[in-house]
């Protein structure tokens, strides 16, 4: 319900407790859902920069069995079986980072590219798996949305 209070120099617009405390509850479910999903982002890493210069999707893939693993897929992403077990995923961009230096330092990754860190759609634990302790993956092929961080 609105009233209005009228002095000699202004009109103000006094809402009642009902609307103030929608609007507040408004603010705080806003502010909350933001913070949620924040804690539950996944991020990843890659070097996307010509994909995301001609402004295409970029998909981060999910496990796929040795039968399905395209000739062109680089092997030393593969497991020892050959699968692949889907695309590696951080809870933080500081782990990512962590995991983009490990990845370099074993030569894991292709020397010559720029390598980043993204953040992807997907979530924390509904869209990931441990594959192995520590070793979190994405349990489902997830669309890279933006970088969030250029260099570790």
């Amino acid at each position: 319900m609105r009233r209005y209070k009228k002095n000699q120099h202004t009109k103000r617009l006094l809402l009642d407790d009902e609307a103030m405390r929608s609007i507040f509850f408004m603010m705080v479910m806003s502010f909350s859902s933001t913070i949620f999903a924040q804690a539950n982002a996944v991020y990843t890493f890659g070097a996307y920069d010509d994909p995301f210069s001609k402004q295409a999707t970029v998909l981060k893939l999910g496990p796929l069995p040795t039968s399905e693993i395209p000739s062109e897929f680089p092997r030393r992403f593969l497991e020892a079986d050959g699968s692949y077990g889907g695309g590696e995923a951080f809870q933080s961009i500081a782990d990512a980072c962590r995991g983009l230096q490990e990845f370099a330092a074993v030569g894991r990754l292709p020397a010559g590219n720029h390598w980043h860190i993204y953040l992807t759609d997907a979530m924390w634990g509904s869209d990931t798996y441990e594959l192995r302790p520590r070793d979190f993956r994405l349990s489902h092929t997830a669309t890279v949305l933006q970088i969030v961080k250029e260099q570790c």
